[in-house]
């Protein structure tokens, strides 16, 4: 093999090593690191949060924060990191006055800053949203009818069909108010209701920020 296969090759092993060894940051888990949020009544008013809980500025959890809120520089106005008075490090971050910059910088900060901190806004008329608005069943439709018990009385009457149930996804992609709109059979309705709230769903979202939505799903029973 000539020298310059033998570069190429040594390039070629030391490239997999190293994709192998890189973390997405993306993945990172943020939820573990405090975090609090203040709304500051000044001119202009802003919304002022603080992640802290680090051991140091060089911890993993501490580079990927800063790097979160550096990518959302139209809800950023400003990043300060600071020292607590026991001298461990912490990020303030100056966002603007609007509940959908603080929601979208939660978000994608993590799932637990959301639950802690976030406003609730209004739900917006599902009539305006597209397709990419929706939520998204975690799993696929599959996870739905492996999860589906045929009620034994609809086997043995050979009772076939589907029932539609209409529900909301909140903002944490949890069901809520799940109701029948169009019945089968009792026995269906009560096992459909079952598997809609046990479903499992990534929020709809509009603009980067998570949204609760009316949603409705047909439930399809066959033998």
């Amino acid at each position: 093999m000539s020298s310059i296969k033998y570069v190429f090759l040594l390039l070629f092993i030391l490239t997999v090593i190293s994709c192998s060894g890189t973390k997405n940051l993306s993945e990172v888990d943020l939820n573990s690191i405090e975090s609090s949020v203040e709304s500051i009544d000044s001119t202009p008013s802003h919304y002022l949060l603080t992640l802290y809980g680090f051991t140091n500025i060089e911890e993993e959890s501490y580079q990927v924060s800063i790097n979160r809120l550096n990518k959302y520089s139209e809800d950023v106005l400003e990043i300060a990191e600071t020292s607590s008075s026991t001298g461990s490090p912490s990020i303030s971050a100056k966002l603007n006055d609007d509940p959908k910059s603080l929601n979208r910088v939660l978000w994608v900060l993590g799932e637990g800053h959301y639950r802690n901190h976030r406003i609730e806004l209004e739900k917006p008329d599902s009539s305006t949203l597209s397709f990419e608005n929706l939520p998204e069943i975690i799993g696929g439709l599959s996870t739905i009818q492996q999860d589906l018990n045929y009620p034994p009385e609809l086997k043995t009457a050979n009772i076939q069909g589907r029932v539609i149930v209409s529900f909301i996804v909140n903002d944490f992609g949890e069901v809520e108010d799940p109701e029948i709109i169009e019945s089968l059979h009792m026995s269906a309705d009560a096992e459909a209701i079952r598997v809609v709230r046990n479903t499992k769903f990534r929020p709809g979202m509009m603009n980067g920020v998570p949204i609760s939505v009316d949603f409705s799903m047909p439930i399809n029973f066959r033998q």
